[in-house]
This record gives C-alpha cells, structure tokens and sequence, in this order.
C-alpha cells in the first residue's frame, strides 16, 4: 500500500529542489558580466606575428578567471599606432566607445592599458570616459583602473606618462637609425617616388630579410626629364606643367591626373639630382606635413645610378622656382590695391574651394562701334584644369559684391538686435568672462593639489616606500610646475580681457552707428580703403552656384577703431 505521507515529502523535497536550482540560475545570470576586449598592435607587420594572439590568449585566460565574464566580442586595431594617433582618428576605437554608449557590453578588457593608447595628453581621459559611462576598465596584466580617490587620477596619468616616454624614445632611435641611412644613401623603406621602382638589393637583414632598393624606372624617369625641362626651358610653373601633362594623358604615380601639389614637391626633391632624402614629411601631430628644406637629411654622396637630371638643371629648377615665388608675391601685393573686385583674397569656390581672381569679359554694342568691357570673378581651380570642379568657372562682380555687402548690412543689423538690451550685452560677455576665470582658477588649484601629492610622494620614495623612483617624480613635479606657471599666465591674460569686456558699449553704440550710416559711409570711402575696411569684417566668402556663405571675423575691434577714425567720431565709453 502506497504511503501517501512519504510520496507528499518526497514530491515537496524534489519541488524546493528544482526551486532552489531556478533560483541559482537566476540569479547567476542578474551577475554575468558581458566584457569586450580590443587588442592593438602598432604597425602591419605585427598583425600575422605573434603579438595579437598572445593579446587574445591572455585576455581570454583572464576572462576564464571570473566566473561572472563573458566575452561579448573582440576589437582588432591592426597597424595603428596609439602614440601618433589620436583617438578620434582611430575607427575601431569609436566603434569601441559607441557600443559603450549603448550599453552593449560592461568591461573594457586589453592586454595592457597602452593598447588603448599613448598619449599622456589624450589617454588618461580615454580610460576615465569609460568609467564614467558605467564601464570597468581591466589589464589583463595590471588589474582594474579605478578613480574612486583622488591620486588613481594622478596614477593613471602617470602611467600613460611613461608609455607615451617609452614610445617617444622608440621613435628617437627609429629616426635616427632613418638619418644615418639617408646619410648612407640607403632606402629606409615606404613608397618609392615617381621616376623609380623597388628591386631586390641583394643585401639581407638581422632577420635574414633582403633588402629592396630603388632603381630607375625609364617610361616615368622620361617624364621626370620633361617636368624639369618644362621647368628650365619653358619657364613654366607648376601649374602650367600639371596642365600639359594632363593635355598629353599622361597619368600620375596613382593612376590619375596632375596637380601642382605634386609636380612642386618632384621640382624640389633632391633624389632626381642622386641625392636621396629623408624628413620631408613628418606625421609627429598625427597629419603628414611637408617640412623646410632646411630640415631635410641629404645623402653625403651622389649616387649617380639614381640620379634622372644634372646638377646644373637642378639649380637653374630651383633658380626659376624662387623667380616665380618673388613675382606672384609681388603681384600679390599689385592686386590687393590694383583689383577692380573687392573680394579678391577672401573669395572662394564652393565646390573645389580654389580661390576666386579676376578676370574680364568683352562685349561690342549692337552697331560695333564701342566695346565693354566687364569685370568677373574666376575660378582659378576649374579654369586651370587640373582640379575637377562641378561649379561655375565665371561669376558675375557686381552681383556678387551686392550680395555680399547686403550680407554685411544684414550681419551688423544682427549684431545690434542681439545685444539690444543693453544690461544683457554687458552681462552676457562678463558672466563669459568670469566663467573662463574661475575654469582657469580651478584648474590651477587642482594641479597646486597634484603637485603636493607628488611632493609628498617624495618622501616616501626616499625611505623605499613609493613605487615611483626620485627621478620619476622629479621629472613629474617640474611638468606640474610648468602647467601651473602657463595656467597662471593665461590667467592674467583673462584678466586683461575682463577688463576690456567693460568696453563692450562702446562697440554696441558704434554698431548702431554704422548701422545708420553704412550705405554713405562706403560711398565716401575711395576703393583701396574700401577693400581694407571689408576684409577686417569678412574671414572667408564661399560661393556657390545658389547661394553665398560668409563667416565673419569674430573680433571686429580693429574695424571698430578704423571706422571711428574715419567718421572722426567720438563715442563716450
């Protein structure tokens, strides 16, 4: 006979069981921690070694380590450096910190905290802006980063210090090793110019890796001759060259059309010459910039294999280069008093952002008996040639300026109507004012607070008590030193300003004035004071086929002093 006794305690017994076990994995999956790792390796060819593995593996084991973790998903930065990059240029990094923004996963893991970079200036703030979206930020060899006391500030910053000194040191022996090979006259790697192809030097590394060298390639090393002789023989700028080069289709080193940005940087390089050079450009800000002449490494010998043109064509290119610099400099200076338009220097296209000149059109009456003659604007980038340009190549002056100055009109109008209250004009400007003050006065008592924090690190060090050697933190106290000494200098400068806010209705009595009188005072203005008076109010025209965009100078101060000497006008301050 069945007990019903027991069969009820038995199903009870199994019933809290299955209770309990539901109530665990509940439970366990409220804790479950979704982490993303992003691994980073500076350069491409570290992509297929043994770095990123390694990065992946370690994170992976660390992950294993909390019972609570789960990969949510794995960031590759393949070939990107953390010190010469800044975040907003890194695109993996913005994915990073937008799927932080939607709350896609709840820790930021890497191999080591330089993989989210090494930029003493930018990094530490990349670490604490995650923490700040609710993210923990993990090392899988230095544990997490928090901020809950004021000195993890402090040793957050100090740690990217020291990664962005490793890497600047790495950089100083790369490019001195650079110079010693450009001195050598050896290839020291990148794309080699036009006019010469890589070959197999047969000289091999550490690594047992040939080397390639440079060699002349003869269909480019032809045209090479012809952009010199075009320089020499012709007269012709860099322009004209790019012009005819495009006439005669022939293509670029990427497959496309000439410009005079390119055909300058070949008229000046040393290599067609045989003089190979390094530190032409430099990317230490992140952007390729061209660099003086003056800063360039030439090799100590000729090598007469590389070189396409003499030494004599060489110096009588750069003879003509300096000729054409000093006239279109002074015919620079003829057209900003000799123009007949306005906003010649100021004015540019709106499609290929070339500037616009001056050019003229000719027109006879109906009995050809008299010809007019009829100023335009001309866009110089569509009218060359060398730029593809979707907008007008000519435009009207006189509709052109009346627009403009319309505009003017219409900007000084809204200038008055903004700060028509007179209580609010002053206000607005001294409450910027004190604002910058007290940003600049909080900023330097907190680097006062740092640098006593440092000091008192010191002591500690000195009884072996600080992870942080003498020199280290000697070097840091002088950087604060430093900080607090510029922060006090812009203080005083703020200072200066707050004062110089006082003179703010003066300026606003004066816009009313020439608000009032600005159609008779341009008229009684002749044109060349006209031309200056213009371009102390207007930063930039751009014209479109539709419309025209202007941006004004936001300091007009110096139009205000000139207008008030030129109406002989004195306006109580």
């Amino acid at each position: 006979m069945i007990n019903l006794f027991n069969c009820n305690i038995l199903y009870k017994s199994k019933l809290e069981g299955l209770i309990k076990k539901m109530d665990n994995f509940f439970t366990t999956e409220e804790i479950y921690k979704k982490v993303a790792c992003l691994y980073r390796v500076s350069t491409k060819k570290q992509v297929d070694k043994e770095d990123i593995p390694m990065q992946k593996k370690a994170c992976r084991e660390f992950i294993k380590q909390h019972k609570n973790w789960v990969l949510y998903k794995e960031y590759f930065e393949k070939g990107v450096s953390g010190y010469k990059k800044y975040a907003a240029q890194r695109d993996v990094l913005q994915e990073v910190r937008q799927a932080a923004l939607d709350h896609k996963f709840d820790i930021l893991l890497v191999f080591m905290f330089d993989r989210l970079g090494r930029k003493e200036d930018e990094t530490p703030f990349v670490v604490e802006w995650f923490t700040q979206q609710g993210i923990e930020v993990w090392s899988a060899k230095e544990g997490q980063q928090k901020f809950e006391h004021h000195v993890d500030k402090l040793m957050n910053y100090i740690r990217f210090w020291q990664a962005s000194g490793e890497s600047e040191k790495t950089s100083i022996r790369v490019d001195t090793k650079l110079k010693q090979m450009a001195h050598d006259g050896l290839f020291h790697g990148g794309t080699p110019p036009y006019g010469y192809h890589l070959v197999p030097s047969g000289k091999y590394n550490k690594k047992k890796k040939e080397l390639l060298k440079i060699e002349i390639d003869t269909e480019q090393a032809n045209v090479i001759r012809q952009i010199f002789n075009y320089a020499t023989q012709y007269g012709f700028g860099k322009v004209r060259i790019a012009q005819a080069l495009n006439q005669k289709g022939i293509k670029s080193l990427s497959n496309g059309m000439w410009n005079s940005a390119t055909i300058g940087f070949i008229l000046k390089n040393p290599v067609y010459k045989g003089y190979p050079a390094y530190g032409k450009r430099s990317n230490k800000s992140g952007t390729n910039l061209n660099q003086p002449k003056e800063d360039w490494i030439l090799s100590d010998k000729k090598l007469e294999e590389l070189a396409i043109i003499s030494e004599k064509q060489w110096k009588e290119t750069q003879d003509v280069i300096q000729n054409n610099k000093n006239t279109r400099l002074s015919n620079v200076q003829n057209k900003v008093t000799k123009s007949p338009c306005l906003f010649v220097g100021k004015i540019f296209c709106g499609y290929c952002r070339s500037p616009l000149t001056t050019t003229y059109n000719y027109k006879w009456n109906k009995d050809h008996t008299k010809q007019y003659k009829y100023t335009k604007y001309r866009c110089s980038g569509k009218a060359s040639k060398c730029i593809e340009c979707q907008g007008q190549t000519i435009y009207s002056a006189p509709i052109i300026e009346k627009t403009v100055l319309n505009q003017i009109y219409q900007h000084w109008f809204k200038l008055y109507s903004i700060e028509l209250n007179d209580r609010n004009f002053k206000t607005n400007n001294v409450q910027h004012s004190k604002q910058k003050l007290n940003i600049i006065e909080r900023k330097i008592s907190q680097e006062k607070k740092e640098k006593n924090v440092l000091l008192q690190e010191i002591s500690k060090s000195l009884m072996g008590e600080s992870v942080f050697d003498s020199k280290t933190l000697s070097s840091l106290i002088s950087d604060k030193e430093e900080k607090i000494k510029s922060l006090i200098q812009q203080k005083e400068e703020l200072k200066k300003q707050f004062n110089n806010v006082q003179n703010t209705e003066h300026y606003k009595r004066t816009i009313k004035d020439v608000i009032k009188n600005w159609d008779s005072f341009l008229k009684q203005l002749d044109f060349n004071k006209k031309k200056m008076l213009l371009r102390l109010i207007i930063n930039k025209i751009i014209v479109y086929k539709d419309r025209i965009d202007i941006t004004f100078n936001e300091d007009i101060s110096s139009f205000i002093d000139l207008y008030c000497n030129e109406t002989k006008k004195v306006v109580d301050r």
